[in-house]
Protein backbone atom coordinates (compact mmCIF):
# COMPACT_ATOMS: atom_id res chain seq x y z
CA UNK A 1 0.00 0.00 0.00
CA UNK A 2 1.13 3.50 -0.71
CA UNK A 3 0.24 6.30 1.66
CA UNK A 4 0.28 9.99 0.80
CA UNK A 5 -0.71 12.96 2.90
CA UNK A 6 -3.93 13.59 1.02
CA UNK A 7 -4.74 10.16 -0.40
CA UNK A 8 -4.36 6.43 0.01
CA UNK A 9 -3.96 4.23 -3.04
CA UNK A 10 -4.78 0.54 -2.91
CA UNK A 11 -4.41 -1.75 -5.89
CA UNK A 12 -5.47 -5.39 -5.79
CA UNK A 13 -5.00 -7.48 -8.90
CA UNK A 14 -6.92 -10.67 -9.52
CA UNK A 15 -5.62 -13.40 -11.71
CA UNK A 16 -7.13 -16.40 -13.45
CA UNK A 17 -5.68 -18.60 -16.15
CA UNK A 18 -7.21 -21.34 -18.23
CA UNK A 19 -5.96 -23.17 -21.31
CA UNK A 20 -8.41 -23.88 -24.09
CA UNK A 21 -8.21 -26.33 -26.95
CA UNK A 22 -9.80 -25.33 -30.24
CA UNK A 23 -13.00 -27.15 -31.09
CA UNK A 24 -13.66 -25.88 -34.61
CA UNK A 25 -11.76 -24.76 -37.68
CA UNK A 26 -12.30 -22.38 -40.59
CA UNK A 27 -10.58 -23.70 -43.71
CA UNK A 28 -9.69 -21.55 -46.71
CA UNK A 29 -9.29 -23.35 -50.02
CA UNK A 30 -9.16 -22.80 -53.77
CA UNK A 31 -10.66 -24.44 -56.82
CA UNK A 32 -8.65 -23.61 -59.93
CA UNK A 33 -9.77 -24.16 -63.48
CA UNK A 34 -8.16 -23.78 -66.89
CA UNK A 35 -9.90 -23.15 -70.19
CA UNK A 36 -9.41 -21.90 -73.72
CA UNK A 37 -10.82 -18.54 -72.65
CA UNK A 38 -11.80 -16.82 -69.39
CA UNK A 39 -15.40 -18.04 -69.59
CA UNK A 40 -14.26 -21.66 -69.87
CA UNK A 41 -11.81 -21.16 -67.00
CA UNK A 42 -14.62 -19.70 -64.85
CA UNK A 43 -16.94 -22.59 -65.71
CA UNK A 44 -14.23 -25.14 -64.86
CA UNK A 45 -13.42 -23.46 -61.51
CA UNK A 46 -17.11 -23.33 -60.54
CA UNK A 47 -17.60 -26.96 -61.62
CA UNK A 48 -14.72 -27.93 -59.31
CA UNK A 49 -16.20 -25.80 -56.53
CA UNK A 50 -19.58 -27.55 -56.94
CA UNK A 51 -17.81 -30.93 -56.57
CA UNK A 52 -16.04 -29.65 -53.46
CA UNK A 53 -19.36 -28.51 -51.96
CA UNK A 54 -20.92 -31.93 -52.61
CA UNK A 55 -17.95 -33.60 -50.92
CA UNK A 56 -18.08 -31.26 -47.93
CA UNK A 57 -21.80 -31.79 -47.40
CA UNK A 58 -21.32 -35.58 -47.72
CA UNK A 59 -18.64 -35.36 -45.00
CA UNK A 60 -21.02 -33.52 -42.65
CA UNK A 61 -20.08 -29.87 -43.22
CA UNK A 62 -22.90 -27.34 -42.96
CA UNK A 63 -23.63 -26.04 -46.48
CA UNK A 64 -24.65 -22.65 -45.07
CA UNK A 65 -21.09 -22.22 -43.75
CA UNK A 66 -19.45 -22.72 -47.15
CA UNK A 67 -18.66 -19.28 -48.54
CA UNK A 68 -17.17 -18.04 -51.80
CA UNK A 69 -14.49 -15.55 -50.78
CA UNK A 70 -13.35 -14.37 -54.22
CA UNK A 71 -13.04 -15.28 -57.89
CA UNK A 72 -10.88 -14.06 -60.72
CA UNK A 73 -10.08 -15.18 -64.22
CA UNK A 74 -7.04 -14.13 -66.21
CA UNK A 75 -5.08 -15.08 -69.32
CA UNK A 76 -2.33 -17.64 -68.70
CA UNK A 77 1.10 -16.02 -68.94
CA UNK A 78 3.24 -18.60 -67.15
CA UNK A 79 2.59 -21.70 -69.23
CA UNK A 80 3.24 -20.17 -72.70
CA UNK A 81 -0.02 -21.53 -74.05
CA UNK A 82 -3.30 -20.11 -75.13
CA UNK A 83 -5.92 -20.12 -72.41
CA UNK A 84 -7.03 -18.68 -69.11
CA UNK A 85 -6.94 -19.54 -65.43
CA UNK A 86 -9.96 -19.26 -63.17
CA UNK A 87 -9.32 -19.12 -59.43
CA UNK A 88 -12.19 -19.45 -56.95
CA UNK A 89 -11.33 -19.02 -53.26
CA UNK A 90 -13.78 -20.35 -50.69
CA UNK A 91 -14.01 -21.16 -47.00
CA UNK A 92 -15.85 -23.71 -44.92
CA UNK A 93 -16.26 -24.62 -41.27
CA UNK A 94 -15.26 -27.90 -39.66
CA UNK A 95 -17.22 -28.38 -36.44
CA UNK A 96 -15.70 -31.77 -35.51
CA UNK A 97 -11.90 -31.46 -35.48
CA UNK A 98 -11.46 -35.23 -35.40
CA UNK A 99 -12.61 -35.19 -39.05
CA UNK A 100 -10.18 -32.47 -40.20
CA UNK A 101 -7.70 -34.75 -42.00
CA UNK A 102 -10.48 -36.80 -43.57
CA UNK A 103 -12.34 -33.72 -44.84
CA UNK A 104 -9.24 -32.00 -46.20
CA UNK A 105 -8.06 -35.17 -47.97
CA UNK A 106 -11.51 -35.68 -49.48
CA UNK A 107 -11.80 -32.12 -50.73
CA UNK A 108 -8.33 -32.21 -52.32
CA UNK A 109 -9.27 -35.47 -54.04
CA UNK A 110 -12.58 -34.10 -55.30
CA UNK A 111 -12.83 -30.45 -56.33
CA UNK A 112 -10.45 -28.39 -54.25
CA UNK A 113 -6.98 -27.82 -55.66
CA UNK A 114 -5.31 -26.15 -52.69
CA UNK A 115 -5.79 -25.47 -48.99
CA UNK A 116 -4.48 -21.97 -48.31
CA UNK A 117 -4.97 -21.80 -44.54
CA UNK A 118 -6.67 -23.33 -41.53
CA UNK A 119 -7.75 -21.12 -38.61
CA UNK A 120 -8.55 -22.94 -35.39
CA UNK A 121 -10.92 -21.39 -32.85
CA UNK A 122 -12.77 -21.96 -29.60
CA UNK A 123 -16.48 -21.70 -30.37
CA UNK A 124 -17.69 -20.37 -27.01
CA UNK A 125 -14.75 -18.08 -26.24
CA UNK A 126 -16.96 -15.20 -25.02
CA UNK A 127 -18.61 -17.42 -22.39
CA UNK A 128 -15.22 -18.75 -21.33
CA UNK A 129 -13.83 -15.22 -21.09
CA UNK A 130 -16.74 -14.09 -18.90
CA UNK A 131 -16.25 -17.09 -16.57
CA UNK A 132 -12.52 -16.36 -16.38
CA UNK A 133 -13.23 -12.74 -15.45
CA UNK A 134 -15.40 -13.99 -12.57
CA UNK A 135 -12.55 -16.23 -11.42
CA UNK A 136 -10.14 -13.28 -11.54
CA UNK A 137 -12.57 -11.16 -9.52
CA UNK A 138 -12.83 -13.88 -6.88
CA UNK A 139 -9.04 -14.08 -6.81
CA UNK A 140 -8.82 -10.33 -6.28
CA UNK A 141 -11.38 -10.49 -3.43
CA UNK A 142 -9.31 -13.20 -1.75
CA UNK A 143 -6.17 -11.06 -1.99
CA UNK A 144 -7.96 -7.97 -0.64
Amino acid sequence: MEYYADQTKLCVVGEATKTFSPDRAEVYAQAKGFGKDCTDAKDEAFKMFDKAVETLVAKGCDKSKITIESFYSRPCRECHSQGCHGNLSFSFAIEDLSKTDEIISAILDDGGTEITSICYAVSNIEEQYTALLSDALENAKTKA
